[in-house]
């Protein structure tokens, strides 16, 4: 597990340097705000459950959320039910529209943007809210008692020097559509990473 934390961290640093030059920032600019390496990984497992208990929509394996920090690298095996809110839609003024996320195999990675990189970026950079539910595919299957098996997923968290402000940087300030109350404005990431945990539990 140390093994594959040290390697997700600097594919993490990786992409970092690579939207550093996409965004014609200066060169470290975004890495050395994660120097510390403050990152996590989590492993997951969804237990076997009805259908039933999920096609009402009114629950959810995890509810719609958005992830707190800079970069998320998730893998997940072929059960399904990993949706991301449609963009798009949110952006022409209609919002609630989920896209089903799906992985052929076990190698590939999905890559998240966090609530820490959408305010760096002045919102040019969008922390999409997530969901797990079920395989759509099952809808067309009409039984009640079908058993959705279990599922597994591995994700690596990236997230920011616990003293680094979530401030928007400077030279991306503009490109972006940043909104007024940001719930993070003049936070530090630890102090906005508390926040958002005692928020969820609350």
């Amino acid at each position: 597990m140390q093994s594959f934390f040290d390697s997700c961290l600097l594919l993490h640093h990786k992409i970092l340097i690579v939207l550093e030059e996409a965004l014609f920032m200066h060169s470290n600019e975004l890495v050395s705000l994660c120097s510390a390496g403050n990152g996590e990984v989590r492993i997951t497992h969804y237990p076997p459950l009805p259908i039933s208990a999920l096609k009402t929509g009114n629950k959810f394996r995890i509810a719609e959320h958005t992830d707190v920090g800079v970069l998320t690298l998730l893998f997940q095996d072929s059960v399904g039910g990993l949706e991301v809110e449609d963009q798009k839609s949110l952006a022409a003024g209609k919002d609630g529209k989920f896209i089903p996320v799906e992985s052929k195999n076990l190698g590939e990675m999905i890559v998240n943007c966090g609530d820490t990189l959408q305010m760096w970026s002045a919102d040019l950079l969008r922390s999409a809210n997530n969901r797990v539910t079920y395989n759509r595919d099952l809808d067309a299957d009409e039984r009640e008692d079908v058993i959705i098996p279990s599922r597994y997923s591995v994700g690596f968290f990236g997230k920011a020097n616990p003293e680094a402000s979530i401030d928007p940087i400077a030279g991306l300030i503009g490109k972006g559509v940043k909104k007024e109350a940001v719930e993070g404005k003049g936070k530090t990431a630890q102090e906005y990473y508390n926040f958002m945990h005692e928020k969820t539990y609350s």
